[in-house]
């Protein structure tokens, strides 16, 4: 990571980048689905010279995480009545994505081509781009009295490519695994899943805060959060949109002496929720699910004196979802 901060005349810039690799390796026993799914099924696996064999399966999953980011961003002199920040971000994640879901000996007929002895490989490239511009203003009405707007315009691109599934044609005849074209991401067979899904908007904030003397402030605020959204693997699922959330506060912040009391009560309106659950086939769906609401407050209190200090809190809330999904 890497941060830059410098003056453009008497505004104030920073520049800000960073860049993640990280991979990861695991291991994991999948004795359940062989007893519980095959057996039921009736299933029965064979080596190459049709033998039978156990059909114990475990999974060998390899992660490759990369991430950069850059942000660029400018404020005016925080000394006048009327102040500035604005900016532009920028962001880009890749996630290559491995399983390999093993039967030791298994026939070529059975196994993924390419694969071994993999009964089920998953194989796919999944990338997010995000985009922004951003900027606030601030304005002091009074000595004791500051407005505050804010608004963000983004956008982000996301995409998933690759291959999930069985050996095609052979164990299974689901359409949902057929292959669609040849492989895109290296290490698969072919591709059967190719689709992205990309969306702008905008959201927005504002705040007031009242300074009642110089140990006690109060404030109200609204603002609006969003996740974006992706792509289903279940090649006859849609993608799934962003889901928003809608905070309404009201909170204080004070200081008696040695004394920090601070504050607030809080309303949260969730909608479009990103619900994740295990679909058809055991697969992981993602669908936007109702609509939920949260109210609660929240206090944090600390005492300070000399060399001693005490901090405690607490929260409150109450969920409901609004409608069902």
């Amino acid at each position: 990571a890497l941060t830059i901060e410098g003056k453009i005349g008497n505004w104030d810039m920073t520049l800000a980048g960073g860049h993640l690799r990280r991979k990861t390796l695991t291991e994991s026993d999948y004795s359940d689905y062989s007893y519980f799914y095959d057996a039921i099924y009736g299933s029965s696996w064979v080596d190459n010279g049709g033998n039978t064999i156990s059909p114990n399966q475990y999974v060998q999953g390899i992660d490759r995480y990369r991430k950069s980011f850059a942000e660029f961003r400018v404020s005016s002199p925080q000394d006048a009545s009327l102040r500035f920040i604005g900016g532009l971000f920028w962001q880009r994640q890749s996630h290559n994505i491995e399983q390999n879901y093993i039967i030791d000996n298994l026939s070529d007929v059975s196994a993924v081509p390419g694969t071994g002895d993999n009964i089920w490989l998953t194989k796919q490239q999944r990338t997010d781009r995000d985009y922004a511009a951003f900027g606030e203003l601030s304005f002091d009405v009074t000595d004791q009295l500051t407005l505050t707007g804010g608004a963000r315009l983004y956008k982000y691109d996301n995409s998933l490519v690759g291959f999930f599934g069985y050996n095609n044609p052979g164990y299974s005849g689901n359409p949902t695994y057929l292959c669609q074209g040849p492989a895109i991401v290296d290490g698969s067979p072919c591709t059967n899943v190719n689709k992205s899904t990309s969306d702008t908007d905008s959201i927005f904030k504002v705040n007031a805060t009242y300074k009642i003397n110089d140990d006690a402030l109060v404030y109200a605020t609204w603002s609006r959060g969003f996740r974006p959204g992706g792509i289903n693997r279940r090649g006859s699922l849609p993608p799934y949109g962003a889901d928003e959330l809608d905070n309404y506060e009201l909170g204080w912040k004070t200081n008696f002496g040695a004394f920090r009391f601070n504050g607030a009560v809080y309303q949260l309106d969730w909608n479009n929720i990103q619900l994740s659950f295990l679909g058809a086939n055991g697969l992981t769906e993602i669908r936007n699910a109702g609509i939920a609401r949260i109210r609660g407050a929240e206090i944090d209190v600390g005492y300070r004196a000399g060399g001693f200090t005490l901090n405690a809190g607490m929260s409150y809330n109450d969920a409901e979802i609004r409608r069902d999904f």
